[in-house]
């Protein structure tokens, strides 16, 4: 039976849950600006490859995310969580304020999408740490008894972040003219959004270590290995973590970057409209990860993984068909029913890569699985899904994709021994 939290993780969920609005807050803002971000920062006049253009820059941005990931995945193991944690967001909080000051293409041409990419790249760096960061604070402060429930807060703040996002552009959207909004107002999400940096800057500078590298540090179990000793010795549970969050990876980001204007532009659906179903969607879904995660506690978690795999398997025929024959009805209630396995797996996944590995190299570990799932797979997607719906001239062409990242993630989740977890 799962225990209720105590008054200390309470506290630290708050803080996790605040300190993880600011990283997606900004993913969605460059998500579901795409079609007027297209307009200040390239000059294409087909409307898709502006959105094309956008996505690209969204996910190049994921490139850096293994660097960020070993930078302060390093800080985290040989310093402490509080330190990578702390930095991660004060070095975010500055590239996301700046992008609102960039010039655009009708300023400086080439120079605007060129210097935009460099401040995605520079703001994806500390991002990489902040997932690895929430996941090592949540797992490393629960008890064996609610460990599932509490790290399935990982993803609480992200959602909330989105929703602000959604709410914050949807908002704008509706007062300024889009003249304005690609004069000045695409700039206003950019500087709220460092104005929440800030907040998390506040909440975290009295931030205590977590128990369990104060346990290392005492004993002097502080890891001492270099970068290439963690990969060479945790190679496979390494890879193992990579597996894990494929499936998440990509049906989140689709999700949340690709099939908004996907649909946007192919099936000329009322952008206000749109806005408030993914607000009510994700509101649902923020409501059943911890939901899942108490039930994961009771339950086993691997046999819910295997199954919301499945179940997302079951949803692409009916999903491809839907876009096929342009049944708005139809893929309204698919998405809907992506809720379910969305949540669980975004509920659990976090337990298990933490799982995966010693403390002595926990924060480096995740670090590097977390960021090439959730970076390289998923950052790329929206942009992968475009690419092989124009190449292909097939619409739902990407639900091949993310068949493949499901079977990877069904594989792996296969190797799970929860008799070794408890």
């Amino acid at each position: 039976m799962t225990k209720p939290l105590n008054k200390e993780q309470r506290h630290i969920v708050w803080v996790m849950t605040l300190g993880g609005i600011l990283e997606w807050f900004e993913i969605y803002i460059i998500a579901y600006s795409a079609p007027i971000l297209g307009k200040v920062f390239f000059n294409f006049e087909n409307s898709l490859y502006n959105i094309l253009g956008v996505l690209l820059l969204f996910g190049m941005g994921f490139i850096s995310r293994p660097f960020g990931a070993i930078l302060f995945g390093r800080i985290g193991d040989l310093i402490g969580r509080k330190t990578a944690f702390y930095y991660s967001i004060v070095l975010l909080t500055i590239p996301t304020f700046l992008i609102g000051c960039l010039p655009t293409f009708s300023s400086i041409g080439i120079a605007a999408p060129i210097l935009f990419y460099l401040l995605r790249f520079a703001q994806s760096i500390p991002a990489s740490g902040e997932s690895p960061g929430t996941i090592c604070y949540l797992y490393e402060n629960a008890k064996t008894s609610n460990r599932h429930y509490l790290t399935s807060w990982t993803d609480v703040g992200n959602q909330i972040g989105a929703i602000l996002a959604i709410a914050e552009t949807l908002l704008v959207h509706s007062i300024l003219s889009e003249a304005s909004l690609i004069k000045w107002g695409w700039r206003i999400p950019f500087w709220s959004g460092a104005a929440l940096g800030l907040f998390g800057i506040y909440l975290r500078r009295n931030l205590m270590e977590t128990p369990v590298f104060k346990g290392l540090q005492s004993h002097h179990h502080v890891d001492k290995e270099t970068i290439s000793e963690v990969v060479k010795n945790y190679k496979k549970p390494i890879l193992l973590g990579v597996g894990y969050g494929a499936i998440n990876a990509v049906i989140f980001y689709l999700f949340a970057a690709f099939i908004p204007d996907f649909i946007g532009v192919y099936y000329a659906i009322n952008p206000t409209a749109l806005s408030l179903t993914m607000i009510a969607l994700l509101a649902v879904m923020t409501i059943l990860i911890p939901a899942f995660g108490k039930l994961a506690d009771i339950y086993s978690s691997k046999k819910i993984l295997i199954f919301s795999s499945f179940f997302v398997i079951f949803l692409l025929p009916p999903l491809y068909s839907s876009i096929q024959n342009t049944n708005i009805a139809q893929l309204t209630i698919i998405g809907i029913l992506f809720v379910l396995p969305i949540a669980s797996i975004t509920a659990l996944y976090p337990y298990w890569i933490a799982h995966l590995f010693p403390a002595k190299v926990r924060y480096t570990a995740i670090g590097l699985s977390f960021n090439f799932a959730d970076g390289i797979i998923g950052g790329l997607s929206p942009a992968i899904a475009v690419a092989i719906s124009e190449i292909t001239k097939n619409n739902g062409a990407f639900c091949w994709f993310v068949l493949l990242c499901s079977v990877i993630s069904i594989i792996s989740y296969l190797k799970i021994k929860e008799n070794k977890a408890h």
